[in-house]
């Protein structure tokens, strides 16, 4: 055989060497896909069998609540004694005014201050005394007793109201408390009170 045909054969058998070597790497690779998907497939399964023994062993989630308040159950009425009613004391009758007090027919205004007296006291008073009596003083005030320490704007309307109004001293609204009442239901003029009371 000459050169050349050993060359050739040479050729021959190595690109066929070559043909199965490739060849096989290609089924080493193939192979290796193979088991690279079964480990995968494995895997998940197993993952799989994992969460659904873990999901029996796990105790049931609490129901969900609904939105909005939830209804409050109403409390059962608790049960009443029967109730025992006592008569009640009668209240004494009340003390009513004397109407032939010294301010029978008076409208009574303050200002200053009354030894004794406190201005709701002093007003009780001439009530209780037959006549009408306020803390301020009205259109139709009669009467303006004055004790120390007197307002002036209750002393000017006096003095601009002097056919109206007369002005007595605390001293003098002490006396007429202490008149004795009186059954003559007349009422008394301005002239006849101060004749009587202020002179």
């Amino acid at each position: 055989m000459n050169a050349f045909a050993i060359i050739c054969i040479a050729a021959i058998l190595y690109s066929v060497a070559g043909l199965a070597w490739h060849a096989g790497k290609k089924k080493r690779a193939a192979r290796a896909r193979a088991q690279e998907q079964e480990r995968r497939t494995a895997a998940k399964e197993a993952a799989k069998a994992e969460r659904t023994q873990n999901a029996k062993a796990a105790p049931k989630p609490a129901p969900k609540r609904k939105r909005g308040r939830p209804r409050k159950e109403k409390p059962e009425a608790p049960s009443i004694a029967p109730v025992v009613v006592l008569d009640q004391p009668k209240e004494p009758p009340k003390t009513q005014p004397q109407n032939g007090g010294a301010f029978r027919g008076q409208t009574v205004s303050f200002t200053g201050t009354i030894e004794g007296f406190k201005r709701s006291q002093a007003i009780a008073a001439v009530q209780a005394a037959g006549g009408k009596a306020y803390d301020t003083m009205t259109a139709g005030t009669t009467l303006l007793v004055v004790g120390s320490n007197p307002g002036m704007n209750k002393l000017d309307k006096a003095d601009r109201w002097i056919g109206q109004v007369r002005k007595i001293t605390a001293a003098q609204f002490l006396d007429m408390l202490k008149a004795p009442a009186s059954n003559d239901r007349e009422t008394f003029t301005l002239q006849a009170f101060a004749a009587k009371y202020c002179a």
